[in-house]
């Protein structure tokens, strides 16, 4: 826990509860690994899967691999850390899910933490290209991505024409360590077709990095079954904790549990929910007073930090009791005004942009850095999008211990 906390600004915080129970049966469905060592033969083709593969539901010993294919097949992840891949040059375990199918949800246990691993997804004859993804620290210096809104807007545009410019940047970075999204990854939750784009537009991001969603409204219950995550849960990294909510369905029905997870004794503590509570979006100006009712009564007694939302698709942020709220719903949907008026504790936002937040926890230096990375700038009109060099940073603050 923090004594103080200090706010400064230049320029313009993995215990999986509730995932315990998803990811252990997931575990039973793996056949078990082997320690031998696998090459393929010279029939296996490499392919692109239908979606994937990604990564969901990573632990300081575990992850998940998922995969979905055109036609049903078998699937099996090979896998060695990196030490041994770069010596070797191959895998020396593997496992399978023993079903056959077109989606595959793999789970593999007994990582080490903080650990980089290589995998590829053998299906039949044919396998996926090498990727590499690390486990979580159980201590030390760590970087993640926060940003959403995700969604196509049809016939305008599609996620591969916006979204896949985030998406590719954070793919790109080789120091963000998985990626928080703050939900409304597409438009149409219930509609196959939407996935495909999302799965399309972040194929590389998704192989490399874990990615944890927040429900948002235009998500529904398929979210559950293509992340094997609950539809609220925390997990741990580092000295840093994180809690994921559900602000669609009734906040009060999460108040017992959240008051729980925010008991842990943690340097950082981070909240991750798909509306924000404080906006000046015009729609929704001042935010959304049910989840103020029910949750921020804890988040400051709690001593949260920073609560990052969606829906609004801007970026704004505002210091309210000590705890830093952010909407960042940048990722790729159609851009919203925001009301020229504002109210305490506003701080900073930017409109017709595409992009994500990149955070730095240091806990030698007791500090947590806040970087707003421009990707891209949306016309006016709406209709088209001007790249922007890697680097752009809009503004960049820390929060100190």
């Amino acid at each position: 826990m923090r004594a103080s906390r200090s706010l400064v600004v230049l320029g313009h915080r993995m215990a999986w509860l509730g995932l315990a129970m998803v990811l252990m049966a997931l575990m039973t469905l793996g056949s078990g690994c082997s320690s031998s060592v696998f090459e393929n033969g010279p029939e296996a083709q490499v392919f692109t899967p239908l979606w994937g593969p990604y990564m969901s539901g990573t632990g300081t010993d575990r992850t998940t691999v998922s995969i979905k294919t055109v036609e049903p097949t078998t699937a099996e992840v090979h896998y060695a850390s990196e030490e041994y891949y770069k010596l070797h040059k191959k895998y020396d375990q593997k496992v399978s899910d023993d079903i056959t199918g077109q989606m595959h949800h793999i789970g593999i246990g007994g990582l080490g933490p903080g650990t980089v691993y290589h995998y590829k997804v053998i299906c039949g004859k044919q396998e996926t290209n090498d990727y590499s993804f690390s486990t979580l620290p159980e201590t030390g210096r760590f970087a993640f991505a926060v940003y959403g809104d995700t969604q196509d807007e049809l016939p305008n545009f599609s996620q591969t024409d916006r979204h896949q410019l985030v998406a590719d940047r954070i793919a790109k970075d080789p120091d963000i360590l998985f990626v928080l999204n703050t939900g409304d990854m597409v438009n149409d939750g219930q509609d196959s077709a939407n996935w495909d784009r999302y799965f399309e537009a972040s194929r590389e991001m998704g192989a490399k990095k874990t990615v944890y969603p927040a429900r948002g409204n235009h998500d529904g219950e398929a979210l559950e079954g293509l992340f094997p995550v609950p539809p609220y849960y925390s997990f741990e990294c580092g000295d840093a904790q994180f809690v994921v909510l559900d602000s669609v369905n009734d906040p009060q029905d999460q108040k017992q549990w959240l008051s729980q997870v925010l008991a842990v004794d943690k340097e950082w503590k981070f909240v991750l929910c798909h509306h924000p509570l404080y906006t000046s979006e015009p729609n929704h100006f001042g935010g959304w007073e049910n989840l103020k009712d029910e949750w921020e009564g804890l988040f400051i007694r709690n001593e949260v930090d920073a609560v990052w939302s969606g829906d609004v698709h801007a970026y704004e942020r505002y210091l309210v009791n000590d705890i830093m709220y952010m909407s960042v719903g940048i990722g790729g949907g159609p851009y919203y005004v925001l009301n020229s008026s504002k109210f305490d504790g506003y701080q900073n936002s930017l409109e017709r942009s595409l992009g994500y937040l990149r955070v730095t926890v240091d806990p030698d230096a007791r500090k947590t850095t806040i970087e707003v990375v421009q990707v891209a700038i949306i016309s006016e009109d709406g209709r088209t999008v001007q790249e922007l060099p890697a680097g752009t940073v809009f503004e960049k603050f820390f929060l100190t211990s």
